[in-house]
């Protein structure tokens, strides 16, 4: 079965669907670029709420389309047994294939056909192109650095408006000088924190593909 799927990297999360989000809750008070608009990269935690929503909705949508065409297939699956396959004319007994043309042909001949051709044997229609290659640019090692520091450099309010070295410094010595200090209650947050460096790493360097 050929199901046109979409990639849920392809979301993108627009400044005019963060301005919606803070209306439809109610806040007015964030912060924006020179031009009135919400400056992204620190309302990211609003961006992923908006980004998550927009998956749960595609995936949801993906998922009705998969039932339809699998309901599609069965109905053709029940109305092609007992036939033969046109190209070998025997039983289709023991599995069968239904390109998108609707023939259908006995496992066996549908391998051998398409190690060879593209195209439907009775109809000649495209059911796959030749392989593409594809040439992936490799990120550069100073572009790489160039991510890491300024993600690393970057003050968020989630880290009391520190950067994140001056985050896990502050965190340190408030752990060394309190008497009532939890080691995994700041293990944990320290660990957290960092997640959250290199899920922002890690979507700066799928942009810098992707743009």
């Amino acid at each position: 079965m050929d199901i046109d799927f979409t990639s849920v990297f392809d979301i993108i999360v627009t400044s005019e669907e963060v301005v919606a989000h803070y209306a439809r809750i109610g806040i007015t008070n964030y912060t924006k670029n020179a031009n009135g608009m919400p400056n992204m990269k620190t309302n990211k935690t609003v961006c992923k709420i908006i980004y998550e929503e927009k998956r749960q909705a595609l995936i949801a949508k993906l998922g009705e389309k998969c039932r339809n065409q699998k309901l599609s297939e069965g109905l053709r699956r029940e109305n092609s047994i007992g036939e033969d396959c046109p190209i070998c004319l025997e039983p289709m007994s023991n599995g069968r294939s239904i390109l998108n043309c609707s023939h259908v042909f006995c496992i066996e001949c549908t391998i051998t056909h398409f190690r060879e051709h593209q195209n439907c044997p009775l109809c000649r229609a495209e059911v796959c192109g030749p392989a593409k290659k594809v040439e992936i640019i490799p990120i550069s090692d100073e572009a790489v650095e160039v991510i890491v520091e300024n993600n690393a450099r970057h003050v968020y309010p989630e880290r009391r408006n520190f950067d994140l070295y001056n985050f896990i410094l502050t965190g340190a010595v408030l752990f060394r000088n309190s008497e009532h200090s939890d080691a995994f209650r700041f293990a944990d947050e320290i660990f957290g924190e960092i997640r959250k460096f290199g899920h922002d790493v890690a979507s700066d360097v799928k942009d810098w593909y992707e743009n």
